[in-house]
């Protein structure tokens, strides 16, 4: 099956318990489209950077195949990749601005993820969550060499050391998945403000609850994280396939 789905959408980001600057941008006023930025470089730098991603992604149609709109995805991050690695880290006094990205792109029941850094997308399928994309981290690749089990990762001072983002080098290289959705299934795009401090078990058990619409799925999982000390900002998108 192509062509565009009656997806239902909902998406929400707040600066979290701790940071008065939220540095997290999200794009989710599509029917095909949603993309998750985490900024980072100081203050008001990361803010600028994430915008500057979600606001390249903004404009893209990508109504046509799968292959074309991850395509289209990728040449425009690599024309912000350039823009903030050349240009704008010397305008802005910053020794470095960068930002995280997660993009899902759906045609019919085939979706096209890409990625660099560690915000995620997750499916719930069939009462399971799986996680789709794969941390560019430090603590990720130890745990790809033995060094680290997954318990172990989760406290390691180097937790939040991504080894991709945009911005950050003159090069991007992007990790890409497309994969077959299926009827049902949930899409969970969220920075790491989420998933560091909510459980896999609990995101699974809210988005399962059947008895909420994708809106307030998002409020819950952002009241789920604002229970905690939830140290960093928190971005949610939350995309519906129609049964």
């Amino acid at each position: 099956m192509t062509g565009t789905l009656a997806t239902q959408s909902a998406s929400v980001t707040h600066p979290g318990n701790v940071r008065k600057v939220n540095e997290d941008s999200i794009l989710s006023r599509r029917s095909n489209m949603w993309a998750v930025a985490d900024g980072m470089g100081g203050y008001a730098a990361g803010d600028i950077a994430s915008c500057m991603v979600i606001d390249a992604l903004s404009s893209l149609d990508v109504s046509g195949s799968i292959e074309d709109a991850s395509s289209l995805i990728e040449a425009a991050l690599q024309r912000v990749n350039l823009k903030l690695a050349c240009e704008m880290t010397v305008g802005i006094g910053s020794d470095m601005m960068g930002s995280t990205i997660v993009v899902a792109a759906t045609n019919g029941l085939q979706c096209a993820c890409l990625w660099a850094g560690d915000s995620r997308l997750y499916v719930l399928r069939q009462e399971e969550l799986y996680q789709i994309s794969k941390d560019h981290s430090v603590v990720q690749d130890m745990i790809d060499d033995g060094i680290l089990s997954l318990e172990q990762a989760h406290n390691h001072p180097q937790s939040h050391v991504i080894t991709r983002a945009v911005g950050v080098r003159d090069e991007l290289v992007l990790s890409k998945v497309i994969f077959d959705l299926q009827i049902g299934d949930v899409l969970l795009l969220c920075s790491d403000g989420l998933y560091n401090e909510v459980s896999a078990a609990d995101i699974r058990n809210l988005l399962g609850d059947n008895s909420l619409d994708c809106e307030l799925k998002a409020q819950a999982l952002l009241g789920a994280a604002l229970n905690t000390e939830a140290k960093d900002n928190i971005s949610i998108c939350v995309v519906q396939i129609p049964v």
